[in-house]
């Protein structure tokens, strides 16, 4: 939906550890996302933690917003 629809590239990935070196190798090739979705419905996730390390990967200045999503108000 995304690239076709709005014409952002995308990447998608199942595990924190894969989405954290995703954002790393992008803020490394001073390509940095524009934005994050993070799905709170995955019950893999502990938006904590994920948040602590991204906040660590962007400690040099790479701005890159993040916006959590649920598909259920639980």
């Amino acid at each position: 939906m995304f690239e076709k629809g709005l014409g952002f590239k995308c990447d998608e990935t199942f595990t924190e550890e894969t989405a954290l070196s995703l954002i790393k190798k992008s803020i490394e090739n001073n390509l940095p996302y524009s934005f994050v979705l993070v799905d709170l419905d995955d019950p893999t996730l502990l938006l904590g933690r994920f948040m602590q390390a991204f906040t660590t990967l962007t400690a040099n200045g790479a701005k890159i917003d993040v916006y959590a999503c649920a598909s259920t108000d639980s």
